[in-house]
């Protein structure tokens, strides 16, 4: 997109609260190692100006991936409808 990638991120942040890096479902086999791949993933999508589609979120649609005071991942730029975006 031209303001930066759109990831359909799927059960990795089936919604907002999900960015949070310590947050899995409970059927991942290995925490330890999504939790890594989580956060390079998190960083670099932040890094280029990213946005994510939830699938279960029930306020927001999409966003931007920004971090908070304590570095922690959180949503930015929050969509609550998909109506908005164009390519």
């Amino acid at each position: 997109m031209p303001d930066g990638p759109v990831l359909f991120i799927a059960d990795l942040a089936p919604g907002t609260a999900w960015l949070n890096q310590a947050i899995t479902m409970g059927y991942d086999r290995c925490a330890e190692t999504l939790i890594d791949e989580k956060v390079r993933l998190l960083e670099d999508l932040h890094r280029r100006g990213g946005r994510v589609f939830y699938t279960h979120d029930p306020n927001v649609s999409l966003s931007t991936i920004t971090r908070d005071e304590r570095g922690r991942f959180c949503a930015g730029d929050e969509m609550a409808s998909l109506v908005q975006l164009t390519a």
